[in-house]
């Protein structure tokens, strides 16, 4: 027997899933109410880190904004593979591509 993940999480907002994906789910349905988005950005802000400094935030999306990004190799291309270290175990234990 292989060892493989045994959980999913799936998240919609729709009220049902189709009857094929919903066979053993544990189903948890949160309801939305006007104000509840203010909720959790204030929770967000208040467990905020005191020394978070936006400067690298915005120079990233700054450098994507220009599309610098987009000149160098493709993705899934030869010069992108060769340059990944080959040190991550595969999500298969190593054993195979095709788990």
């Amino acid at each position: 027997m292989r060892k493989r993940p045994t959980g999913l999480i799936v998240t919609t907002t729709a009220v049902r899933l189709h009857p094929e994906n919903e066979t053993r789910p544990l189903p948890l349905q949160v309801t939305d109410y006007p104000g509840a988005d203010l909720e959790v950005m204030r929770a967000i802000a208040h467990s905020a880190r005191a020394d978070f400094e936006p400067a690298l935030w915005i120079a990233l999306q700054q450098w994507i904004a220009r599309g610098e990004h987009r000149e160098g190799p493709a993705r899934g291309s030869p010069a992108l593979a060769e340059r990944i270290p080959p040190i991550a175990v595969s999500a298969c234990g190593g054993t195979s591509v095709n788990c």
